[in-house]
């Protein structure tokens, strides 16, 4: 029987693991049921009506105590008795054990997968929830909506329906005779082979275990001798320090080999002593089973008939009168329902009522202080009205005090109103003379611009003819390295006579000191234009009131103080053009030494070309012309500087003035106030002043238009910056391709060098 139920149950070892977890489960339940048995004897037919449907209660009941049995004996002889009347035959009882076994099957199925199902819905729930909780962090942190996720379905799944109890009249034969043939076949079979199944699935996963335990700690072994080869591969011509290292490792590497040894012995002691255990249980559980079939034989041979009808009758009043307690019980809870239903709406009104009444009693507590609050407010507005009168009697004879100085102030501000006219037109007077003098200077600004622009315009026509000779010595160089090796001319200087190097050289030096006359003139016009403007600012200052004084006086010190430091940086400036004179000198001086080599090879040798000696000269000149044009940028450079510098003057000079003005106006409008509060009769000298408002009005929007004309030359000279930046670019070029110039040269002299070199040996190989 054993080996039929391996048979057909062999691909459900897990399915029947899990039904014996929960029948393990139920036993105690079941035990608990039959230790607190009820006196209708009725009861323990449907009970074990139901355990005979269940495939496990043979097992559940294979491990209850002595006791239970002796409680379940009763029970056991009646249904003996009852059953012993009619027998069925051997056919249909193997039909119907047949189908009770594809039953239990079924039903063992059907309650795994509906356990399996109910942990997926479980899981499919817990992670909606943890998504729909990540979803609303996210849209309260700012962030994008990633979508909502359907709600998952819950599949209720019908549990199988328990038959409704039938009548007991017509159908606890068939009852009987149900659960007489599910407890006689059906436990054999299968009870015996969930356990054995059970307690195989055991031992493999001890197996597993222990076989995974095993892999780990070879592979792990097989890795230390492996690196243990490699590095001893390796380190063959090491230290003593390091071959110390490798024997502990390979002692471990012995010790866990052991250890894997003596646990493959292990493991395959277990796996014997299972398969035994197994066996023994096997056996044992049949023989239990074998001596519990014949004690149920021997307990139905002794058992006696008993009459039907009386359980009937038993089972029917012991129903009614469940039923009459349940209803009595029922109507007590709902009457019990109702009482306290109705002493909670008691409480609640009285505790409303208690709150209306505390309510009332601090609204009125509240009227009496508000009364009280309200009769020493009436007392303290009368005393303080009585002040007021007494203040208001005061008062009055205080302002009569305050027309007559009122009036007499009135005097003074007309007698000042007729100074402050009188310097109004004053100072009208030399606006306008400063303002036409700014304007002469302007124009002046404005010719030196244009001068300077031509002046840039020029360099740049020197830059690009600098660029066109350059190119052209590049070319006059490919054509000198091409035809050295054909050509060769002697040629013999004099020594009185002057090279044409040296001609440009000198007349490039009276160019320099020409130009430095000039700038020193235009330093000078500068100095006496500066000591023009400090005796305008004087006399300025000497117009205007003391404080104006201190600030011109302060603002010509900064000018002072600026005009030294551009002396400092035109000193600066020309202890730079010595330098560069001095390092064009040394550098003519290496560069004659250079063509005496240069000779000197060439009347040794005999073929040395006269091309190189006009690339070396046409250099020179560009150098020359690359100097003359860095002075230029320089002088560019200062007077930029001096030009904004005197545009910044000028510019303080205006604000101040307009400083001046807006003062004026702020006396004039404070005159205004005091006038018109003062007096009504003044219209004349208001007339006076809004004429001279009109007027100060239009000399501050001529301020501003000389403003707007101070941006524009700002903005010009902004653009003349540009350019001289353009220039300095430009002339970074011309130095770069000097650079390049030299180098060549360097290449063409060392190629001369080897090329005279090689004549001599020559030479030598002739003689």
């Amino acid at each position: 029987m054993l080996s039929e139920a391996v048979t057909i149950n062999p691909s459900e070892k897990v399915e029947d693991c899990s039904l014996s977890n929960s029948s393990r489960k139920s036993a105690p339940f079941n035990t608990g049921n039959k230790i607190h048995k009820s006196r209708i004897p009725t009861t323990q037919v449907g009970r074990n009506a139901m355990q005979g449907d269940s495939p496990m209660y043979e097992e559940s009941s294979s491990g209850i105590s002595s006791n239970n049995n002796s409680a379940r004996r009763p029970s056991m002889k009646t249904l003996n008795m009852l059953s012993s009347n009619r027998k069925p035959t051997n056919v249909i009882a193997a039909e119907k054990r047949q189908l009770e076994i594809q039953y239990s099957s079924k039903k063992m199925r059907y309650t795994n997968l509906k356990k399996t199902l109910a942990d997926k819905q479980k899981i499919a729930q817990d992670l909606y929830d943890e998504i729909s909780s990540l979803r609303e962090k996210i849209l309260t942190a700012g962030g994008k909506d990633p979508g909502k996720v359907e709600e998952p379905k819950l599949s209720q799944v019908e549990c199988p329906k328990q038959s409704p109890l039938i009548p007991i009249e017509t159908n606890l034969r068939h009852d009987y005779e149900q659960w007489e043939q599910i407890c006689m076949d059906e436990s054999r079979v299968i009870g015996v082979s969930l356990l054995q199944n059970q307690l195989q699935d055991l031992c493999d996963r001890s197996q597993e275990l222990c076989q995974r335990a095993l892999d780990r700690s070879s592979s792990f072994a097989s890795f230390v001798k492996s690196w243990l080869t490699e590095s001893s591969h390796q380190d063959e011509m090491g230290k003593v320090s390091i071959l110390v290292d490798y024997s502990e490792a390979e002692m471990q590497q012995t010790n866990l080999a052991q250890s894997n040894e003596e646990l493959k012995t292990r493991l395959d002691e277990l796996r014997t002593a299972q398969k035994d255990f197994i066996a023994e249980f096997a056996t044992r559980s049949s023989n239990l089973r074998i001596e519990y079939n014949n004690y149920r034989e021997r307990v139905k041979k002794e058992q006696p008939n008993v009459d039907r009808k009386d359980l009937q009758e038993q089972l029917s009043a012991a129903l009614e009168e469940l039923k009459a307690e349940r209803d009595k019980a029922s109507q007590g809870k709902e009457r019990t329902r109702m009482i306290e239903l109705q002493m909670q709406k008691g409480r609640t009104k009285i505790r409303e009522l208690e709150g209306h009444i505390a309510n009332e009693e601090l609204k009125s507590q509240q009227l009496q202080n508000g009364m009280k609050s309200l009769e020493a407010q009436l007392k303290q507005k009368d005393q303080t009205m009585e002040l007021r009168m007494k203040d208001m009697h005061k008062a009055m004879r205080s302002s009569e005090d305050l027309i007559a100085k009122m009036e007499k102030q009135r005097d003074t501000f007309e007698s000042r109103l007729l100074e402050l006219k009188q310097k109004l037109i004053r100072k009208e007077t030399e606006a306008n003379a400063t303002i036409k003098e700014l304007s002469e200077k302007f124009e002046a600004i404005d010719e030196e611009i244009n001068e300077e622009r031509e002046k840039r315009q020029q360099a740049e026509n020197a830059l690009t003819e600098i660029e066109e000779r350059c190119k052209r010595l590049e070319e006059k160089s490919q054509l000198l390295c091409d035809l050295a090796s054909e050509k060769s001319n002697n040629i013999v200087v004099a020594d009185d006579n002057h090279t044409e190097n040296e001609i440009c050289l000198y007349n490039d030096l009276t160019a320099a000191r020409a130009e430095l006359a000039q700038q020193k003139e235009k330093i000078e016009q500068l100095e006496r234009e500066k000591q023009e403007i400090v005796t305008v600012m004087h006399q300025a200052a000497s117009d205007n009131e003391d404080e104006t004084k201190d600030k011109l006086a302060a603002e010509l010190v900064a000018k002072t103080n600026d005009l030294q430091n551009l002396m400092l940086e035109y000193a600066q400036l020309q202890k730079i053009a010595r330098f560069t004179q001095d390092r064009n000198e040394v550098l003519e001086n290496q560069l004659s030494e250079i063509q005496r080599h240069l000779y000197a090879k060439s009347k040794e040798s005999g073929k040395t070309g006269f091309e190189t000696i006009e690339l070396q000269q046409q250099v020179s000149d560009l150098r020359n012309s690359l100097a003359e044009a860095t002075q230029q940028n320089q002088e560019l450079e200062t007077t930029l500087t001096q030009k904004q510098l005197e545009l910044e003057q000028r510019d303080r000079v205006m604000r101040e003035q307009s400083k001046f003005l807006k003062a004026r106006d702020e006396l004039l409008s404070l005159l205004k106030g005091k006038q018109a509060n003062a007096d009504s009769l003044a219209n004349e000298n208001y007339e006076d002043i809004d004429e001279i408002n009109k007027q100060i009005a239009a000399k501050t929007e001529a301020i501003q238009e000389l403003y707007t004309t101070l941006e524009g030359k700002q903005m010009q000279v902004m653009r003349l910056e540009k350019l001289v930046k353009l220039l300095e670019d430009q002339q970074d070029r011309a130095q770069a391709q000097r650079t390049r110039l030299e180098h060549r040269i360097a290449q063409l002299e060392v190629s001369l060098r080897e090329k005279s070199n090689s004549n001599r040996t020559r030479a030598f190989g002739i003689l």
